[in-house]
């Protein structure tokens, strides 16, 4: 059975100054799907995560989040920045960061969103953290806890930027399990330099360098084919262009 189209865009140009960084970029993405974005620094990768999160305003073109304007679905997506983003200093302990993600308008948290939390804790491996401060987490728990806090908030869609750069080997590991205990259960979509990764996951690969493509992929331990840029990408073969249908 054909699955739900969940991300569909359409045309979408945007720019920084009056040069357009992302140009007439379509495609798609259906539930359930893990889907990882690839392509060379500032070719508009962590640009596009931003539109679809509705943090920038497209010049041109359209984003539906399950047939409705993007701008209605903000909820329905979370998000995992690139870790380097925080300030380490700020004063708080792992669960009240997590918590962040059940924020409302108004109120307090309620005893149901303290129990999910100790639950996403559990599920990304740090309850045992839960009283400590973030500021002295490793670069791998530090990455857990984002996507704990992304977790608690119970979107559909799953959103995450170079998730496993500046960890350790033992981290990626651990990251690499967490994300393949959530495929099928959310739409994923990932930004990563390193495809090899996520290859034995990823279901589709688009290429971002100011269009789109997507690509066949296969890990064969040689160098990136046909794109120049670089060895860390496996082999992606440019040879068709995204199929809508």
């Amino acid at each position: 059975m054909k699955k739900r189209e969940v991300i569909r865009v359409e045309g979408l140009s945007f720019g920084y100054t009056d040069v357009a960084l992302l140009k007439d970029v379509s495609f798609f993405i259906r539930e359930g799907e893990f889907v990882t974005i690839v392509g060379p620094n500032g070719g508009g990768k962590t640009t596009l995560l931003r539109l679809l999160l509705g943090l920038l305003c497209p010049w041109e073109g359209s984003i539906t989040i399950y047939g409705r304007p993007h701008a209605e679905q903000r909820h329905l997506m979370g998000y995992v920045p690139q870790h380097g983003v925080f300030d380490r200093a700020f004063p708080m302990t792992v669960e009240e960061m997590v918590l962040q993600g059940r924020i409302r308008p108004w109120g307090w948290y309620s005893r149901q969103d303290k129990k999910k939390v100790a639950q996403v804790l559990d599920q990304v491996g740090l309850s045992s953290l839960k009283k400590v401060s973030f500021s002295s987490l490793s670069g791998g728990q530090l990455q857990r806890a984002l996507i704990a806090r992304a977790l608690v908030s119970e979107a559909p869609i799953l959103l995450l930027d170079e998730p496993s750069a500046s960890i350790d080997s033992e981290s990626e590991k651990q990251l690499f399990s967490l994300l393949q205990s959530l495929k099928g259960q959310k739409t994923i979509i990932l930004v990563t330099h390193d495809t090899g990764f996520v290859h034995k996951i990823t279901d589709r690969v688009l290429c971002i360098h100011r269009g789109v493509c997507e690509h066949p992929f296969e890990v064969s331990g040689g160098l990136a084919a046909g794109h120049g840029y670089g060895p860390e990408y496996g082999v992606i073969h440019h040879e068709r262009t995204q199929e809508e249908g």
